[in-house]
């Protein structure tokens, strides 16, 4: 939960209020390149960039599932 609030956070500070269907794999792709930043910063370790991506594969995962969005933008962006 604590990731996903995080994500959806940066979300409205970079693409404003959107529906989780409408995000990408660019703005997937994006946000991967944020954790990427900050890992290369030493801001973070690598592990927790990519249990956070993994989760939110999860969660639109779990979204695709109850027909809520299309595809799942978190596939494989770590």
């Amino acid at each position: 939960c604590r990731r996903l609030k995080a994500f959806l956070e940066w979300l409205t500070l970079t693409h404003g209020d959107l529906l989780v269907r409408e995000v990408t794999r660019q703005i997937a792709g994006a946000y991967a390149g944020h954790w990427q930043g900050l890992v290369r910063g030493g801001a973070r370790a690598p592990k927790t960039a990519r249990d956070t991506l993994g989760e939110l594969s999860s969660f639109f995962t779990w979204c695709t599932l109850r027909g809520l969005t299309e595809s799942i933008p978190f596939h494989r962006q770590s």
